[in-house]
């Protein structure tokens, strides 16, 4: 090969041809002289083709006697099987192959190494493979490439001298694919694709037909070809070198520069150019000894499965060739002529395959058997059934399964399972060995019907847990044949219909029966049974912290039982707005309870035991100071108080501007030294029937009229126009009303005698309204009208010196809270929801914290006057 140019090419062309020249001479003489000393075995050629055999080197027989050297042991001769005695020997300076077992299909291999482009396993023989010696020469070459080298070439075999001579090179370039060359012209070698794929391995055939021409090799036209695998990949023109090549055939190496690298099973070289069947022959003999497809005659089944499935075949492909023949049991199958057959039968078959050059071949048998896989269904019990339990349904064992009901997936894949459903059942079993799969057929189907088991379920119309005396109704699937019901698993009598009205608080279930006669019981069974629970009704009878006669101004406190969510108090039938736990009340009256538990259960008192409460007479005290009078100042004015079952012998106590009037307890009050704005208050203290009660009563203002055509003082003055000595006659207000005659002179709404004019810090802020007085105070007035004039229409508490006010309260004479207020400026307007309240005396209390932080009550009573 032209690797290298001018001297350099020329020297290396000279030293490696002395080497190996010289060493072929050695190992030539060695070989021979081994020759000589044991006989040769009479072996025929390889694939029984021995005409023309020059060389037979087979790893399988390396000492050409069947003994073999110790495995990984250094082969320094590798006898020739050809009886020419062209033994294969180690020239200088090169390294034995390895004897290696077991490697090919069983077969041992020469294992070559390559240490550098010329250096490594190299083996030379006494064969000339030149043109010049052996116009027409076929070599068969089965190699496993191991390590490639990276940039370099490396060859199995050859005999190149720097040119384009006879070898064979299975990695060019370090890469998996090779060349082999035609010769120094145009086109110099074709491709071997894949010739050295490490670990694979391979059958390269190489025919040389050549013709020499004076000194040229002119070959005959397309008389040389290349296979690979057994399978021709070229055919060309051999104008290899006639003389210039190597005259010894070297193994291991193309006898130049790429020594090989990987293991040799086998290399045949004939001086000859075989005929495509000689070729098929030995590719028959190299196929069958390695388990490799070379291109001979070859049967495979299709997927790779010898197995004939029920109902199915398998396909069988021959190898190509140009015409077919197929053999069962070594018979011809009449009308098979195709390169497929669809084998139906249990059988051996093989094949004869006839290529285009007429050379026929008989493929090694393939025997296929015939599968017995049965998809019938066993069931372990009647197909006719009730649900609830299930009918085990089992298919033959050991293999895969896919089990289907009215056609669709079942999603089942065992071999056994357990169907609950009508339908019909069928299942594919697969083979997972040969691949075989049969479906049950559709008559052989398991026709199961299932009746469906009525469902003990006991439904409800409303709640199953409730207060005692209600109900609830339990139901169950109507339509059925039969119905017991049980409560607390104990048959209740008599009741056979679809509902039962449960009552008692405890556990219902039931037993059905359909019109198929499946029957079902949810009894016993807590996940059908319906559990009803009756909650007892809490107690609603009324408790009395002491009596039930009261005083007229006395209370009796009411109690019902504790811990109840609700509770709701009746007097006279007639609900109240109170709804807590006790109840104190001072009206007469029949009291009933209605409460409710937290579970929501209510009860009501029963009627005999309702508390009655009853009032011992009322003390009623009413003041009158009769109508406006006509009078002058310092005029006697009588006042009269009346007690209405004031008892015997009451008590008066009379109060002029809260100032008590000494020495009078009588009922009747003389006094002439009133003036218009005075407030008159008594007393009245009563004994009736050991009720002591301080009852108070407040009279209205007293407004005296004086005739304008009267002098009382006689100084000439009308006294509508004069001013007594003493007064302040001022007009603050300017309503045309004298001060002293105004009672509300600086018309703000309040009288003046409620205002006051004390200023008690001198801030400059009257007590009445100054929140930092020194004085402390929650007052009242003690009487207003609201009669809509804008006077005294609203009554609402002064509170000097009060910090934060608390609260307003007032109570009618029953002790019902008609008005309450946070707020010391709203004050009530004599209403309740809008009514106008009756003309009375009222009660009331307020609270707040003084600037001290003290806290300060204070309670009295007023009137309401219209």
């Amino acid at each position: 090969m032209k690797y290298l140019c001018g001297n350099a090419q020329a020297f290396y062309r000279y030293f490696f041809h002395f080497l190996f020249v010289s060493s072929f001479t050695l190992s030539f003489f060695i070989s021979n002289a081994q020759h000589a000393s044991k006989a040769t075995l009479d072996l025929p050629g390889p694939g029984d083709v021995s005409d023309g055999l020059v060389l037979w080197l087979d790893a399988s027989d390396v000492n050409a006697d069947g003994t073999a050297p110790e495995d990984n042991a250094g082969v320094s001769t590798w006898k020739d099987k050809s009886s020419k005695g062209n033994n294969a020997t180690v020239p200088f300076g090169q390294n034995p192959a390895l004897f290696v077992s077991n490697q090919i299909n069983g077969k041992p291999v020469l294992r070559f190494t390559r240490l550098a482009d010329a250096l490594g396993s190299v083996y030379i023989t006494n064969v000339d493979i030149r043109p010049i010696s052996m116009f027409d020469v076929t070599i068969f070459t089965v190699y496993k490439q191991g390590t490639l080298s990276p940039g370099g070439h490396q060859a199995p075999w050859g005999a190149d001298n720097l040119d384009w001579d006879r070898f064979y090179i299975s990695s060019l370039n370090g890469t998996t694919n090779g060349v082999a060359p035609f010769g120094p012209f145009p086109p110099y070698n074709t491709p071997v694709v894949g010739g050295a794929v490490v670990g694979k391995t391979r059958l390269l055939t190489a025919v040389y037909d050549g013709e020499m021409s004076g000194e040229d090799n002119v070959g005959p036209e397309n008389g040389s070809a290349i296979y690979f695998n057994g399978k021709l990949i070229t055919t060309f023109t051999d104008k290899t070198h006639i003389n210039d090549e190597k005259p010894n055939f070297y193994v291991g190496w193309d006898g130049d520069n790429s020594a090989y690298n990987g293991d040799i099973a086998e290399v045949i070289v004939f001086d000859r150019k075989l005929s495509e069947c000689e070729i098929l022959q030995i590719n028959k003999y190299l196929a069958d000894k390695y388990g490799e497809d070379f291109a001979s005659a070859k049967v495979t089944a299709s997927a790779g499965n010898n197995i004939i499935c029920p109902n199915s075949s398998v396909t069988l492909t021959a190898s190509a060739g140009q015409s077919y023949k197929w053999l069962k049991d070594g018979v011809e199958i009449a009308d098979a002529t195709t390169i497929t057959y669809a084998a139906t039968e249990a059988g051996s078959y093989q094949a004869v395959v006839t290529n285009e050059s007429g050379c026929s071949e008989t493929s090694a048998p393939i025997v296929l058997t015939k599968s017995t896989l049965s998809a019938d269904i066993s069931a372990g019990g009647p197909l006719e059934f009730c649900s609830g339990p299930s009918l085990e349904l089992s298919a033959p064992a050991g293999y895969e399964y896919e089990w289907f009901a009215d056609g669709k997936p079942y999603y089942e894949y065992s071999q056994k399972i357990n169907v609950y459903g009508s339908g019909d059942y069928t299942v594919k079993v697969t083979d997972p060995v040969s691949g075989c799969s049969v479906t049950t057929p559709v008559e052989n189907a398991k026709h199961v019907v299932v009746h469906e088991t009525p469902s003990t379920y006991i439904d409800k119309d409303g709640p199953t847990t409730f207060c005692a005396g209600d109900s609830v109704v339990l139901k169950a699937t109507p339509g059925l044949t039969e119905y017991k019901w049980y409560y607390n698993d104990e048959l209740i009598p008599g009741i056979t219909g679809d509902t039962y009205t449960a009552k008692k608080d405890g556990t219902y279930a039931l037993e059905v029966k359909s019109d198929k006669g499946c029957v079902n019981t949810g009894v016993g069974n807590s996940e059908f049974s319906r559990r009803v629970t009756v909650r007892p009704l809490p107690e609603a009878k009324i408790g009395v912290e002491g009596t039930t006669a009261i005083c007229q101004e006395g209370q009796v406190t009411l109690y019902a039982p504790a811990d109840m969510s609700a509770y709701k108090w009746f007097k006279n039938n007639v609900s109240l707005e109170q709804h807590d736990q006790q109840l104190t009340t001072n009206a007469a009256g029949s009291y009933t309870l209605e409460v409710t538990d937290g579970y929501g259960c209510s009860n009501s008192t029963s009627a005999g035991d309702a508390v009655n409460v009853s009032i011992k007479p009322n003390i009623q005290v009413s003041v009158s100071i009769g109508n406006d009078q006509v009078s002058c100042a310092g005029q006697l004015t009588t006042l009269k108080a009346t007690a209405v079952n004031g008892g015997t012998a009451p008590t008066f106590e009379w109060f002029i501007n809260e100032v008590p009037v000494p020495g009078n307890s009588t009922p009747t009050l003389s006094v002439n030294t009133l003036k218009p704005g005075d407030v008159v208050k008594v007393k009245v203290i009563s004994n009736i029937e050991g009720c002591v009660v301080n009852y108070e009563a407040v009279s209205s203002s007293i407004t005296l009229k004086l005739k304008s055509n009267e002098d009382c003082d006689n100084d000439g003055v009308a006294n509508g126009i004069e001013c007594p000595a003493g007064v302040n006659c001022g007009d603050k207000d300017q309503d045309g009303k004298p001060d002293y005659l105004d009672t509300d002179s600086d018309n703000d709404g309040r009288l003046d005698a409620e205002e006051g004019t004390g200023d008690c810090n001198n801030n400059g802020i009257p007590d009445y309204l100054d929140a930092e007085s020194c004085n402390t105070a929650i007052i009242m007035p003690t009487l207003f009208s609201p009669n809509g004039d804008g006077k005294n229409d609203v009554i609402r508490p002064i509170i000097p010196g009060i910090k934060t006010f608390q609260y307003l309260k007032i109570f009618n004479r029953w002790g019902n809270l008609v008005f309450e207020s946070k707020d010391a400026n709203k004050g009530w307007d004599g209403t309740i929801g809008g009514r106008p309240q009756p003309q009375d005396t009222y009660i009331w209390i307020s609270s707040g914290i003084d600037k001290d932080g003290k806290q300060v009550t204070v309670k009295g009573l007023f009137t309401l006057i219209r």
